[in-house]
């Protein structure tokens, strides 16, 4: 999934997935303000760099947190 061209982004976390995928949580913002939160899927490609897959989603600003909040709730 390609990024907004406007947009910076960070990696804030990511885990494997398997032998060959992994999951990355990439902010995306714009001049210093959150844009939206990244849940995506990564493949590892003949190259061996991580490319993204569309297998994800994509949270605007004004939902994560209520995102967090059922996120948080899961546990009980």
């Amino acid at each position: 999934m390609a990024y907004r061209n406007d947009c910076d982004s960070e990696v804030l976390y990511s885990f494997a997935s398997g032998a060959a995928n992994e999951i990355r949580v990439t902010k995306l913002s714009k001049d210093g303000e959150l844009v939206a939160l990244d849940l995506r899927n990564y493949f590892l490609a003949d190259d061996g760099e991580f490319r993204p897959t569309q297998k994800g989603v994509r949270i605007k600003a004004e939902n994560i947190d209520e995102f967090i909040e059922v996120v948080k709730n899961l546990k009980g």
